[in-house]
């Protein structure tokens, strides 16, 4: 049985090298500093045609938690669709409550 490899990259070069190298699937996420945040649509743009393996897009609007206003939820809601549309194959996230539980 064959072992399934993700890699979380942060630009265009980073997924070609990962391809290149036999992962399965990337996570694009940019700001790795900060524990990730959602790509441009640009940038998956790009990356969807410089590579064929699977791009899950991370939706994350900013650093500091997961806890989100709905004003950040619904311009999340909006990312999600836009990162879809530009070829990601899936979306990755995390959103708590303020208590620490998962929403």
């Amino acid at each position: 049985m064959k072992a399934y490899v993700e890699l979380v990259c942060s630009s265009v070069e980073d997924c070609v090298i990962a391809e290149r190298a036999g992962v399965d699937r990337v996570e694009l996420a940019v700001e790795m500093s900060v524990g990730g945040l959602t790509p441009s649509i640009g940038t998956m743009k790009a990356v969807r045609s410089a590579v064929s393996i699977q791009v899950m897009a991370m939706v994350r609007p900013r650093s500091g938690g997961f806890c989100f206003s709905d004003g950040e939820f619904a311009a999340m809601l909006i990312d999600a669709k836009d990162l879809l549309e530009a070829g990601a194959d899936g979306l990755v996230f995390g959103i708590s409550n303020m208590d620490g539980t998962l929403d």
